[in-house]
């Protein structure tokens, strides 16, 4: 059997769900009151691009969620799927 190998080099941007970021990609949907935001839980649909500004070339979205999981030290499980926009 012949085997291919595809190297995808890409770029995550994520405008955090914090007070005065503009054009937000995240929002909190469970907040924590926990020492260090034990519980807290946002949904993420953050872009990828092909270079580092995140005006260049979009390929696709990583969608998603990330939680906090952590008790005693800040500790995030992420899950998420990346969706390719341009047709390659």
């Amino acid at each position: 059997s012949q085997e291919n190998e595809t190297s995808l080099h890409m770029y995550l941007h994520q405008f955090p769900a914090l007070p005065g970021v503009p054009n937000r990609n995240e929002y909190g949907v469970i907040n924590s009151t926990e020492p260090i935001g034990f519980g807290q839980m946002y949904v993420h649909d953050w872009l990828l691009t092909t270079g580092t500004s995140a005006n260049e070339n979009v390929v696709g979205r990583l969608q998603g969620f990330h939680l906090q999981a952590g008790q005693t030290t800040t500790s995030w499980y992420m899950a998420h799927t990346m969706v390719f926009s341009d047709g390659r």
